[in-house]
């Protein structure tokens, strides 16, 4: 079977999972990684898309919603104020103004008492609340700055994001792996209590292959927004390790079977008496 094909057998054909056994390590690597690969598209469509417009969009947004305006010489110019007050946001920029540096940071907590974020910057400095904490600063004399540099600094912004999302599917690479681990760590357990013969590794390999179904239900939940909800979020994480877990032991309960089967077989046939296993995977 081909990886494709493997996926689609370790979620509908349990008896697969005899043949998943004989994989080399290379080839089960593969498989998680392109199971992996397809759980972040599929989870993460909607999020590529609403970023790329977003960032699509924001040059113009700058160029309609901020006035021009420069940074030198530790002064700042901008052609017209710009304000905004809403929800809690305060945002006053005025470059004619020359107040901002004359007022102490205490005087400043009490006249910004019922404002959770706030922006007050003049010619010659700018004041910041944020998470209840106040920071006062006069504009450097040795930075230059205006808003074509501004629009200048978008492509690093992407260059970010690009380099955030390699950074979180490599991380989501190695978690499957891990949480695999996990996985195998109970259904080992299982295996000892009801005495079928694998040994630690055969059981983390067909975690790896266990978990198929609940990597592919966790991206479409994450896609339409399931996972986000309240209470139903924290319930996935626990289902996903469930069935997990029911495919591995399903599987081992299934293999172990026609371990037996041929067992008894070949016992009946040849006069096996010593114990041997004709059947080990």
């Amino acid at each position: 079977m081909n990886v494709f094909q493997e996926i689609g057998a370790a979620i509908a054909k349990i008896s697969a999972y005899a043949q998943f056994l004989k994989n080399k390590k290379g080839k089960v690597f593969g498989y998680g990684v392109l199971l992996v690969t397809l759980y972040f598209i599929i989870a993460n469509v909607r999020g590529v898309i609403g970023v790329t417009d977003f960032m699509g969009s924001l040059e113009p947004m700058i160029r309609q919603n901020v006035p021009n305006f420069s940074l030198q010489n530790g002064k700042l110019s901008m052609e017209k104020p710009l304000d905004l007050n809403e929800d809690g946001l305060l945002v006053s920029i005025d470059s004619d103004a020359d107040w901002v540096m004359t007022m102490t940071e205490s005087e400043w907590r009490r006249a910004l008492t019922d404002y959770d974020q706030v922006m007050i910057a003049d010619q010659n400095g700018i004041v910041m609340k944020n998470n209840g904490k106040i920071q006062m600063s006069a504009w450097p004399t040795d930075l230059e700055f205006n808003r074509e540099d501004l629009i200048g600094f978008l492509p690093y912004i992407s260059v970010g994001i690009v380099i955030f999302y390699l950074f979180y599917y490599v991380g989501a690479v190695g978690v499957y792996f891990f949480a695999a681990l996990f996985v195998a760590l109970v259904c080992m357990i299982i295996a000892s209590i009801q005495k079928y013969r694998f040994t630690f590794g055969q059981i983390y390999l067909m975690s790896i292959y266990g978990k198929t179904l609940s990597l592919l239900l966790k991206g479409v939940f994450r896609l339409t927004g399931v996972s986000g909800l309240p209470l139903i979020g924290s319930f996935l994480g626990l289902m996903y390790f469930i069935i997990s877990c029911v495919y591995v032991c399903i599987a081992m309960s299934h293999i172990e079977n026609e371990r037996k089967q041929n067992e008894f077989a070949y016992n009946g046939a040849y006069g096996n008496n010593n114990g041997s296993d004709p059947y080990i995977y």
